[in-house]
């Protein structure tokens, strides 16, 4: 790929985070509802009832590695609807750059945005936890290292998801197919 559609490719995408930016703090909010009930429980209640008083910590880790999969339904559902109706990607298959460029701008995005998702529920999960989560304990290169792979994976999957499901009747499939068993 040369510059020139190097850079129309990262145009696509900055595009992309400039209209995720409008509704990240609605994502946001679905996600800490969903992290502030599930630590709460398992960080408060559970541990009263005979389970370890880590299994809070526990479920961050799970949260954590969760949040790119279920985001993943919203993503596939995008794609497949722009794919059965109104084809806006059908723009950036016309712009003077590989027809694959296309695709992975949009991989790439679904990239950045599960990572930033993720990266900002670690502060609430520090917060919910208190004193039970011990920052000191936090290896954070592999921390950081393991959140980009699984971005990255999220990215490719998310892609491969929608073009697995043939049409808007098949979406129940992804999520008995693909997400519940992963």
């Amino acid at each position: 790929m040369n510059k020139r559609s190097f850079d129309i490719c990262k145009n696509l995408v900055m595009t992309d985070l400039l209209i995720f930016k409008k509704t990240f703090l609605d994502k946001f909010i679905d996600i800490s509802i969903w992290i502030i009930l599930t630590l709460f429980v398992t960080g408060y209640v559970m541990p009263h009832f005979g389970l370890s008083q880590d299994y809070g910590i526990f479920q961050l880790g799970g949260v954590i590695a969760a949040v790119g999969l279920f985001e993943i339904y919203v993503s596939a559902v995008d794609l497949v609807v722009d794919l059965q109706g109104d084809r806006t990607i059908d723009f950036a298959l016309t712009l003077p750059m590989p027809s694959w460029a296309a695709i992975v701008s949009k991989s790439v995005y679904y990239a950045i945005v599960y990572y930033i998702l993720t990266i900002s529920i670690l502060p609430l999960g520090k917060i919910l936890l208190y004193s039970q989560l011990d920052l000191a304990t936090i290896n954070y290169a592999q921390l950081l290292l393991i959140i980009i792979v699984q971005s990255i994976f999220y990215g490719c999957f998310v892609i491969w998801v929608a073009t697995v499901i043939k049409n808007v009747a098949q979406l129940g499939s992804v999520w008995s197919r693909f997400i519940f068993p992963m």
